[in-house]
């Protein structure tokens, strides 16, 4: 089952994606180490400096104009692409061939659908409210709210059904719709419809939430929501049904950004964690899902953000990056030249490490999620993960000759890192892979498919 979370859906959160890689202009969430192995290192030498492998394993299959504002999403076997210069107009391209398939004018040219693969639909977000809010400094922000979404054939572009509410989460069952208040700080009502149809499964309008999180034992697959009320009532609900699995009370801090204090709320199989990150202080406490029953916390956490990393809590710190064992809350382990990572495979982490001084580019390591040992060292440039979140393919700009990128394709169990050739220069994270296809918008204002063998 394919799951699209759109993360918290209330305003001020900070808690991260699992990731921060761009992915293209439909940011998909990821997340940004050691010594170098030479082999690996020799592998990005050559992508950076000599001449790539012969051009037949990466074939151009074709390309359309794209000007750096524009945006586009893939799916397994389609491109959508809105450019600028159509005012918010959607089309769907054959993948393979660059054909068109059909073009619709989205209601709202500062929104962006969600699509859902496996399902057949596209899901465009309908009715944006705007309110403009002053901030305690005299500066002003818009808080932005989409009152309906519209469902749309991902084959045909026609219109499938219309319902009240935002995008929370979509499945390829089903869609977690909610109601927020005009100035975006609570969700009042949820409610679950299938997504081919629309039809009701479950609906709530008793809620008050400040925070709602989707999770389970299985991350990419959750099967429960959680919404914290201001005062730190939670409630656990069965996102099949609704039903209220279990109900209870934790420590709450509501969080200001103003001063610089966040609050934020995830959920695995047996826990449900909070983490407070601020100036003065921090802390990140586990509680058991059933009984809320706080088993473990931990003070002075020093974490910028922390999230479900594997069978592992993550967590990234001011000065590094530590990885907590969830039944316990012990350090498993912790490396300060770390900055970010996220998983890439079962039992492997993609880290990255810091700048190379010399070269001013990320620097990648794939580590054991374990025990934070380094597996292989992948080198400089961009990740790109496949549809499915593994690391698939490794872009950077070449030296020799200068204005290329050249393209690698990672092995992300192993590290192994092949060089495939190279392509036009690519803007910095505008790549999406899926399969053997690497979509990148290049800097000559062009979106190209490539063939990557």
């Amino acid at each position: 089952m394919t799951v699209i979370e759109l993360g918290d859906v209330t305003s001020g959160s900070e808690q991260p994606p699992p990731a921060d890689l761009p992915r293209g202009y439909d940011r998909r969430l990821v997340r940004r180490a050691g010594a170098a192995l030479i082999a690996a290192a020799c592998l990005v030498t050559i992508a950076a400096s000599a001449p790539p492998e012969p051009s037949h394993a990466l074939r151009t299959l074709w390309s359309i104009p794209f000007d750096p504002a524009d945006r586009y999403s893939v799916t397994p076997d389609t491109v959508y692409a809105a450019r600028q210069d159509n005012l918010g107009r959607l089309e769907a391209r054959d993948l393979a061939t660059g054909a068109t398939r059909w073009v619709v004018d989205m209601p709202d040219p500062t929104a962006w659908p969600t699509f859902v693969p496996a399902a057949g639909v596209v899901l465009i977000p309908y009715g944006r409210v705007a309110k403009e809010v002053k901030a305690p400094d005299g500066s002003t922000y818009f808080n932005e709210i989409y009152r309906d979404t519209i469902a749309l054939d991902a084959r045909t572009g026609a219109q499938l059904w219309r319902r009240p509410g935002e995008i929370y989460l979509a499945t390829d069952d089903g869609v977690v719709l909610s109601d927020r208040d005009l100035d975006a700080d609570e969700v009042r009502a949820m409610r679950l419809v299938r997504i081919r149809d629309g039809a009701m499964v479950w609906a709530r309008a008793d809620l008050h939430a400040q925070r709602v999180t989707a999770g389970g034992p299985d991350p990419a697959r959750p099967d429960l929501l959680v919404t914290v009320a201001p005062a730190g009532a939670v409630e656990i609900l069965r996102l099949a049904d609704g039903f209220r699995v279990s109900a209870g009370r934790v420590i709450w801090n509501v969080g200001s950004p103003d001063q610089g204090t966040y609050t934020d709320v995830f959920v695995d199989g047996a826990r449900l964690y909070v983490r407070v990150a601020g100036q003065n202080s921090s802390a990140l406490t586990a509680y058991a899902l059933d009984t809320f029953r706080r088993i473990w916390r931990i003070n002075g956490t020093d974490a910028v953000a922390a999230y479900p990393c594997g069978t592992l809590v993550c967590g990234i710190e001011q000065y590094g990056f530590a990885a907590y064992d969830p039944a316990t809350g012990a350090i498993r382990w912790r490396n300060r030249e770390i900055r970010n990572a996220w998983p890439a495979s079962s039992g492997r982490l993609v880290a990255d490490g810091g700048r190379l001084v010399a070269d001013s580019v990320d620097h990648w390591t794939l580590i054991d999620e374990a025990t934070g040992r380094l597996v292989a060292d992948l080198g400089g440039g961009s990740p790109v993960p496949d549809l499915d979140g593994r690391v698939a393919y490794l872009v950077r700009a070449t030296t020799a000759p200068r204005g290329r990128t050249a393209v690698s394709r990672i092995d992300s169990d192993s590290g192994t890192v092949g060089v495939r050739g190279a392509i036009d220069w690519v803007t910095d994270g505008s790549c999406q892979a899926t399969g053997d296809h690497l979509v990148c918008a290049t800097v000559a204002g062009q979106l190209v498919v490539t063939l990557v063998g």
